[in-house]
């Protein structure tokens, strides 16, 4: 029993040290010690009972939810308030928005985004799934309630905005700024977006699966005198030259 106990830890703790599971923060103070031992703090990048469900899909044994959690390693963590989280895909988040105000209408029975693409994939991990060329769940379409012929949906949506104004100079320049606009349409306009939007929505969740497993087979074939860089550069960020002209 201890064997098999021992197993299990050591499949959750792999579980959970997968870049697509969790990501590494990259400070140098983003460390976590407990028991004596320093590890370098990672961040879940979803709900505890999400990755439940996920490694359940993994492995042929059960753990309870409990079990799971008790045994996560413990410098694993997830994201605090004060940890705002300035990064986020602008498809991710719009696609949110959006399902959250149709929940409030009763007009999906559920809010969270990653039952939705359970429902129409045969398998969440699987690239050809998501990114809609499985010949066995790519028509499949998320089902809505009925709801009356003049129901209205208000949502926020990130968009971006170009703005002129006048520099000291008194030249006319541009300037883009992304903005959160809350939007009001009708229903059906509202399931329509939902739609063209949810499978932008899965195509990039099949991008974010192939990119980590190709960082994944690519750690696993480096030699000792190599290393991977991994740069993320947000939207919020521009380069400019030292000198111009």
């Amino acid at each position: 029993m201890n064997k098999i106990n021992e197993i299990i830890k050591q499949d959750i703790r792999t579980f959970f040290e997968d870049d697509e599971v969790s990501m590494l923060f990259p400070g140098k103070k983003d460390c976590i010690t407990k028991y004596k031992i320093k590890k370098q703090k990672r961040v879940l990048t979803d709900t505890l009972k999400n990755h439940h469900v996920k490694f359940l899909g993994k492995v042929d044994y059960k753990i309870s939810y409990v079990s799971f959690w008790k045994l996560k390693p413990f410098w694993v963590v997830q994201h605090k308030v004060s940890e705002r989280d300035t990064c986020l895909c602008k498809v991710h988040a719009n696609i949110q928005f959006l399902v959250l105000a149709l929940f409030k209408k009763n007009i999906f029975d559920n809010s969270n985004i990653k039952e939705f693409a359970r429902h129409v994939c045969c398998h969440i991990d699987n690239v050809a799934c998501l990114q809609r060329m499985c010949g066995n769940c790519m028509e499949l379409q998320i089902p809505y309630n009925l709801f009356e012929a003049d129901t209205t949906v208000t949502y926020f949506k990130w968009q971006v905005r170009s703005e002129m104004f006048t520099d000291k100079n008194n030249r006319t320049r541009s300037v883009k700024h992304t903005v959160k606009d809350k939007i009001t349409v009708t229903a059906m306009d509202a399931i329509n977006t939902f739609n063209d939007e949810f499978i932008k929505f899965l195509y990039r969740e099949g991008n974010v699966i192939h990119q980590f497993r190709a960082i994944k087979m690519l750690k696993s074939k480096l030699n000792p005198y190599e290393v991977l860089i991994h740069s993320d550069f947000s939207e919020n960020y521009s380069m400019k030259y030292s000198t111009e002209i």
